[in-house]
C-alpha cells in the first residue's frame, strides 16, 4: 500500500480553470484528466489524504456525486475543504472525514522515533503543533500560490502537475524550495 497526498482537485469547478490558471479548455477535459492522473499512481488498496475541495457539487444530484467519486482509486480520508458540501461529505465514498487530523508518518530522516508528526487542514498554517520540533503542515486551498513556510507544503494538483504526490516527493520539494528540511534529532 502507497500513501498519497493531494488537494482542490475542483471536479465540475466551471471557472477553476480561469482561477488556478489551469490548461484545461473544458470542464470535462479537467475532469478527465485528474481522474486519470489519480488513477494512474493511486492503486485500489493505497490511502489518499485529500485536503479538501475535491469537487464542486451544488448542481449534482448525490448519484451524481457518488458516481464520479466512485472513479477515485484507493481510500479516501477527506480532510474538508470550503468547497466540501453535504454532498461530498455525506457521499459514503470517504474512509474518514475530519477538519483537522495529525497523523504519524515513516520517515527515516527522524532519528529518534522513525516518525514525523504531520498536520493535514485545507488551509495553510503560520504556527502549528510541534512546528518548531521539525513537524510538517501539509495543505491545499491556496493552488500554489503561497511561498513555502518552513515545514508547510501546498499539496494541491496545481503544485504538481495534476497529479497526487507521495511522501518522499513532498519531502524533495521542501529540499528543493528551502535548501533543507527541518529535521528534529
Amino acid at each position: 500500500m502507497t500513501v498519497w497526498w493531494t488537494a482542490d482537485l475542483h471536479l465540475n469547478h466551471r471557472k477553476i480553470s480561469t482561477y488556478a490558471k489551469r490548461p484545461f479548455s473544458s470542464i470535462e477535459e479537467m475532469n478527465e484528466v485528474l481522474i486519470n492522473n489519480w488513477n494512474n499512481l493511486v492503486k485500489p488498496n493505497d490511502l489518499v489524504y485529500c485536503l479538501g475541495d475535491i469537487g464542486f457539487y451544488k448542481k449534482f444530484t448525490i448519484q451524481e456525486v457518488k458516481n464520479q467519486l466512485n472513479q477515485l482509486n484507493g481510500e479516501i480520508i477527506l480532510i474538508q475543504g470550503n468547497h466540501d458540501c453535504d454532498k461530498v461529505i455525506n457521499s459514503g465514498r470517504f474512509k474518514e472525514v475530519h477538519k483537522l487530523l495529525t497523523i504519524f508518518v515513516h520517515d527515516e530522516d527522524v532519528l529518534s522515533s522513525m516518525t514525523r508528526k504531520v498536520i493535514l487542514c485545507h488551509y495553510p498554517l503560520r504556527s502549528w503543533e510541534s512546528s518548531h520540533r521539525g513537524s510538517f503542515s501539509f495543505h491545499g486551498h491556496s493552488h500554489g500560490s503561497l511561498l513555502p513556510l518552513g515545514n508547510s507544503i501546498d499539496v494541491g494538483i496545481d503544485c504538481f502537475n495534476y497529479f497526487p504526490i507521495s511522501y518522499e516527493q513532498i519531502k524533495q520539494r521542501m529540499k528543493d524550495n528551502q535548501g533543507v528540511v527541518n529535521v528534529s534529532k
